[in-house]
């Protein structure tokens, strides 16, 4: 062994030991690898855990728009007027009376009324003149006339002076309309212009009401018969 000297290094001799032929044993060559470096934000002592995100599930219930109706169709009037009777005007009628300067009281001045259109009616006075009370709160007055089948009829009516609006009407026996005045005045006639005919025998009625009003008044009827 060499000697020993203080602050000396002593390396062993390097050998080298070969292996016999044939002893060889091969291997995959090591690959050396790149390091992978992990950056964690500060203030964060572990991994974040993941966040799903999950689509909304559809409604189970469906919307269902309901389609909206189209407007209905408004019903079309009842036509009340009167199968049994007809209307005959003539002008003439009319102004027989509209321009008369009725006084006294309401049987005298229907009787003026009536006799004024005596001769451009060719008709008479069919009964007698019906004498009434009314007020716009009452119940209509109701008359009966048994019409003749080809005849025909015209009603005539004056109320005093506490009556602004005296209304007339002749409906047939089924409740319909024959004929009815078309002024809002204490004196109507049913036609204004005519008469209403009817065309078989009819239990027909005069019906007398009031729009405003209340106080006396009187009817008359005259036909062709």
């Amino acid at each position: 062994m060499p000697a020993t000297m203080p602050g000396a290094i002593h390396l062993p001799v390097a050998s080298i030991v070969r292996a016999p032929a044939g002893t060889g044993t091969l291997a995959p060559a090591a690959v050396t690898r790149p390091l992978v470096t992990t950056t964690v934000p500060f203030g964060i002592g572990c991994d974040p855990s993941p966040i799903a995100t999950v689509p909304p599930m559809p409604s189970e219930t469906a919307s269902v728009t309901t389609p909206t109706p189209p407007p209905s169709a408004e019903p079309a009037p009842i036509d009340k007027s009167s199968k049994k009777a007809t209307k005959k005007q003539d002008a003439s009628w009319a102004d027989c009376h509209a321009k008369l300067k009725l006084s006294g009281s309401a049987e005298a001045a229907v009787g003026m009324m009536s006799k004024a259109c005596a001769k451009v009616t060719a008709m008479k006075l069919h009964g007698k003149t019906i004498s009434g009370k009314q007020d716009a709160e009452g119940t209509p007055d109701k008359y009966p006339l048994m019409a003749q089948a080809g005849k025909c009829y015209r009603a005539y009516a004056y109320a005093d002076k506490g009556i602004t609006d005296l209304d007339l009407v002749i409906l047939d026996s089924a409740g319909d309309t024959a004929g009815e005045d078309a002024t809002d005045d204490p004196s109507p006639v049913v036609l204004e212009d005519g008469a209403v005919c009817f065309k078989e025998q009819d239990a027909a009625t005069v019906v007398v009401s009031v729009g405003a009003g209340k106080g006396k008044y009187a009817l008359q009827i005259w036909s062709d018969e």
